[in-house]
């Protein structure tokens, strides 16, 4: 059900007051939608589970510390620019 309403999601830019075309969103979560943040939640601790399963990122005193998070924002932190563009 969540796949087939997001994918009739659409959207226009409105400029001044002239708007633009409807055109399809194919990705991207709905902002101030009530699911939002639950659908953002699931997938970013996906991610952040496969970071730390990689092995790949920071470790202090064998704590992962690879990623910091604050609502939306993630910063990724890696010992060695390689491994940072690794993942």
């Amino acid at each position: 059900m969540l796949v087939h309403w997001y994918s009739l999601s659409t959207a226009v830019v409105k400029w001044q007051s002239v708007c633009s075309y409807v055109f399809q969103l194919h990705s991207g979560v709905r902002q101030g939608g009530v699911l939002s943040p639950v659908l953002f939640g699931v997938y970013v601790n996906s991610l952040i589970y496969a970071l730390i399963s990689s092995g790949l990122g920071c470790h202090v005193a064998g704590v992962h510390v690879g990623c910091v998070m604050y609502a939306d924002d993630l910063l990724l932190m890696s010992g060695s620019l390689h491994n940072l563009q690794y993942c």
